[in-house]
């Protein structure tokens, strides 16, 4: 081999040694932290990836590769946004970022007992525990004991006890059996009807067309906004009003407050007729 060959090959080594080493600078497009000059990181979404400094713990973060994060930290937070280690699962968590979960995880339970977890998906069993809450956006529903993870029926849509027809939370299944629908339900005073749209919220009865609170046997209802349950009726002096059985035909009645006749009947001489 010749000088002039060897003298060829070193400088043809040199080049590709310099090209092999070369790290991109400061917002050049890059697919590995090591192609990035030192100092820098390959940051931003697949496609859009660049050498950037990276925020660094503490500082505020965005999805644009100036504002990712250094390796190892996460941009967490609901609203403002930064750049923390995040929780790890079984953590206490909260919406503050720096009690944030980690990518994968959820901020999951009733207020106060919130954990990171994976969270059940759609279809699995769950329950008020943490451990078994539904990834965000499903929602426990159904009958205790046979709770899933489920969208929800949204407002209009039909719905009946099954967890798969269960209505979204803050709507309830309103109307005649056969027409249900998801309705957010009318409060106490409110004008009210059949229709699932006109239909007053669980727990109240709708009477002479206005919501009520129901309320049962020997419970008090001479409130305005109280009405005794189906079978019912309110009897009893001005300030002492109960719900009471009402008495049926031929039986006897006006003896006591409390006595009072079925309606469509009345009390003559102490008898329902």
């Amino acid at each position: 081999m010749t000088s002039l060959t060897l003298l060829s090959l070193t400088v043809l080594l040199t080049v590709f040694a310099s090209v092999a080493c070369a790290t991109q600078p400061l917002g050049s497009i890059c697919a590995t932290d090591s192609a990035c000059a030192s100092g820098l990181y390959c940051l931003g979404q697949s496609g859009i990836k660049k050498c950037m400094p990276g925020q660094k713990l503490g500082s505020k973060c965005g999805p644009d590769p100036w504002w990712n994060c250094q390796p190892g930290l996460h941009c967490l937070g609901e609203t403002d946004r930064k750049c923390v280690p995040g929780k790890p699962m079984g953590m206490e968590c909260r919406a503050d970022p720096w009690w944030s979960c980690q990518p994968g995880l959820y901020c999951l339970g009733s207020n106060g007992t919130k954990r990171c977890v994976p969270g059940k998906p759609v279809g699995m069993e769950c329950a008020a525990d943490p451990w078994w809450s539904c990834q965000p956006p499903l929602h426990c529903l159904g009958q205790d004991g046979k709770k899933k993870c489920v969208p929800g029926k949204p407002a209009g849509m039909p719905c009946a006890a099954d967890p798969w027809w269960t209505c979204r939370p803050g709507l309830h299944c309103l109307g005649q059996n056969g027409v249900k629908k998801c309705a957010p339900g009318k409060n106490v005073g409110m004008e009210c009807g059949p229709d699932p749209w006109w239909s007053c919220k669980p727990g109240l009865t709708c009477v002479s067309g206005k919501c009520y609170k129901q309320v049962g046997k020997g419970m008090p209802c001479a409130a305005r906004d109280v009405a005794c349950a189906t079978g019912l009726k309110c009897a009893g002096k001005v300030d002492k009003q109960y719900c009471v059985v009402p008495k049926k035909k031929g039986m006897a009645c006006g003896w006591d407050p409390y006595w009072t006749c079925e309606d469509g009947l009345s009390c003559e001489s102490n008898v329902c007729v």
